[in-house]
């Protein structure tokens, strides 16, 4: 069974990117990407994927709430926090929110290490 995939993040091109990488790992299926916070909601409540990949505009409080947003509508999926920022206190708010991992755009082999770490063992934290 493969594991699925939702892509919310509000660039065009990040999301392609994102789903370019994505897919050359094996047993992936990407089921939807949006641009918006409230249609990965949805979204997500309509397809209940096993990894959401969040692209973050904000950071801090904010942030933490959208990650919480997700995690409240289905807790048994996996968070994977994607922000343009790398400061050590919005690393730590989006961890305490409940993601699983945290990592800076601008670093997508630490997203592929991150992705591979979380679908092949979901109680691991990065």
């Amino acid at each position: 069974m493969p594991v699925t995939v939702l892509l919310v993040d509000d660039g065009t091109v990040v999301r392609m990117g994102l789903r370019i990488l994505i897919e050359l790992e094996p047993d992936v299926q990407i089921i939807g990407e949006t641009s918006t916070v409230t249609e990965g909601l949805r979204l997500a409540e309509r397809n209940r994927p096993h990894i959401v990949i969040l692209g973050l505009r904000d950071s801090g409080a904010s942030a933490a709430a959208t990650a919480r947003q997700f995690l409240a509508s289905d807790p048994a999926c996996l968070l994977i926090a994607l922000a343009p920022f790398g400061d050590s206190a919005t690393r730590a708010e989006i961890l305490e929110a409940g993601a699983v991992a945290f990592v800076e755009k601008n670093r997508p082999q630490d997203l592929i290490t991150a992705f591979r770490q979380v679908r092949d063992n979901p109680n691991l934290r990065v």
